[in-house]
């Protein structure tokens, strides 16, 4: 793990939208980084909410309501995650093509660096 992810996470974890900003929508943006955050979200999460209320306990809920769409949505991403949707069909991937922002604007990492010393 790099300085800079290590720098990252309590931004992640407390919230600061300009901190998540300025590191995950850079586009020197990583998968690990995504994964990084993905985590200290999930992790802060379990950590913050009331009692029965963690995202496993949430899944586990779903199931007993609607058990078919939280089964076909948790599938549906694990296939995504696994590339074995075709791209044509993939609406994660259609989500991230049509929306993704222009890369204008951002700054490098020396320059966040820089900015956070």
């Amino acid at each position: 793990m790099d300085k800079s992810d290590i720098r990252a996470l309590p931004l992640a974890v407390a919230g600061s939208l300009e901190g998540v900003y300025k590191y995950y929508v850079q586009p020197e943006l990583t998968a690990r980084r995504g994964w990084l955050a993905v985590g200290a979200i999930v992790a802060a999460h379990d950590i913050l909410c009331v009692s029965g209320e963690t995202l496993s306990e949430g899944v586990d809920k779903a199931l007993e309501s609607h058990p078919v769409a939280t089964s076909l949505a948790i599938g549906y991403t694990a296939l995504h995650l696994l590339n074995k949707i075709p791209q044509r069909l993939d609406v994660f991937n259609q989500l991230a093509t049509t929306w993704k922002p222009p890369h204008i604007g951002y700054l490098s990492n020396a320059e966040i660096d820089a900015q956070l010393s």
